[in-house]
């Protein structure tokens, strides 16, 4: 079991970290230290209630628990049965204080993909192009979101199925991958602990691959997710692998 400890606020009240997933006690202060240590967590344990104990987790839930207590505007069934509920806040006094609160957070994780984000870059383009005057247009520089808090979400692997070696054998193939990849055996199945790490089953055997190739440039964003490494130095770069890659 790992346990980390840091003393947060002006009454130096110890905030936990255990296994890097249980969080106890959040107090003021500890946000920074929690996020830096906690990518995926499954559970905020506060030991009583004062506020040195749960600042940080308690302002949002408060906030949203206040509205999502109240009957919904909105209650239906889409399409494809899954049950959505909407609440209209429409006092001025209530957007001001979600707006400042929603202010206050220091980064948000874009799981809705960049093809969709830089869809949106495109309108808001064009609409500024276009007769950003207008009324119509007035709002185009802001685009609608949905953010939930790193606890409500779970952010699942993203598996590659390819389907041949592409004449490679399999001692060939991880030769070839050893150009870009450090390769290490693994017991069971691998799952990657930060970016730039992948998982391969292959022959009847899990891998962990780990980046270790160089990316020409480093300021190009979309050449260092993830899945355009795997993409540009597995898949693309003369082998074709049959393995799964998360």
């Amino acid at each position: 079991m790992e346990i980390l400890v840091k003393p947060c606020g002006d009454f130096y009240t110890n905030c936990y970290i255990v296994d890097r997933k249980i969080i106890i006690d959040p107090g003021v202060g500890a946000f920074e230290f929690v996020k830096e240590h906690v990518k995926e967590p499954v559970a905020i344990i506060n030991t009583h209630g004062h506020f040195d104990h749960m600042w940080d987790d308690k302002k949002i839930k408060e906030l949203l628990e206040s509205f999502t207590s109240l009957e919904p505007h909105y209650d239906f069934e889409s399409f494809d049965h899954s049950h959505h509920k909407l609440w209209c806040i429409s006092d001025h006094k209530d957007i001001e204080i979600i707006s400042k609160q929603l202010r206050s957070i220091n980064s948000l994780y874009i799981a809705d993909g960049h093809h969709r984000m830089g869809a949106m870059n495109i309108i808001s383009q064009n609409y500024k192009k276009y007769g950003a005057q207008s009324k119509q247009n007035r709002n185009c520089d802001g685009v609608m979101i949905a953010a939930f808090p790193a606890e409500q979400s779970k952010i699942y692997d993203y598996n590659r199925v390819i389907k041949d070696l592409n004449g490679l054998s399999k001692r060939d193939l991880l030769e070839k991958l050893k150009e870009n990849f450090k390769i290490t055996i693994s017991d069971s199945a691998f799952k990657p602990k930060s970016n730039r790490q992948f998982g391969m089953y292959h022959h009847g055997k899990w891998y962990s691959l780990e980046f270790i190739g160089n990316i020409p440039d480093e300021n190009d964003i979309l050449s260092l997710l993830d899945i355009n490494i795997i993409n540009n130095y597995c898949l693309i770069s003369g082998s074709s692998i049959n393995c799964f890659c998360y």
